[in-house]
């Protein structure tokens, strides 16, 4: 009986596992751009550095937004930004190609 019972419970475990679907949809991996805003994003002032990290696909539909937020670290706390507000973040010049690159993939403004 206790085979049986730890066989179903197993069962369980993987079904539910396997069915499982992750909530976004990773666009960029793992990345590290920095750039300062340029106004006020809630409650850090024009200026403050930023880093970007990675940017995601979210799968439920929203409102007003193509779904695509940049998970953002300001000031050691990382937030969520979405897209059609990532005008506030002005790209420092990048130290290597390969910034420069995964700023060009996750479709980020020229730097000046």
């Amino acid at each position: 009986m206790k085979r049986l019972a730890t066989l179903f419970i197993l069962t369980i475990l993987v079904t539910t596992a396997g069915f499982a679907k992750p909530k976004h949809k990773d666009l960029s991996g793992n990345i590290a751009i920095k750039g300062e805003l340029t106004k006020e994003y809630q409650q850090s002032p024009a200026g403050t550095p930023v880093i970007i990290r990675r940017v995601v696909k979210m799968n439920n539909p929203g409102e007003n937004s193509d779904n695509i937020y940049y998970a953002v670290e300001v000031n050691g706390i990382q937030e969520t930004i979405p897209s059609d507000e990532m005008g506030i973040i002005a790209i420092s010049a990048p130290e290597s190609v390969a910034i420069r690159a995964a700023a060009i993939f996750v479709d980020m403004p020229p730097v000046p």
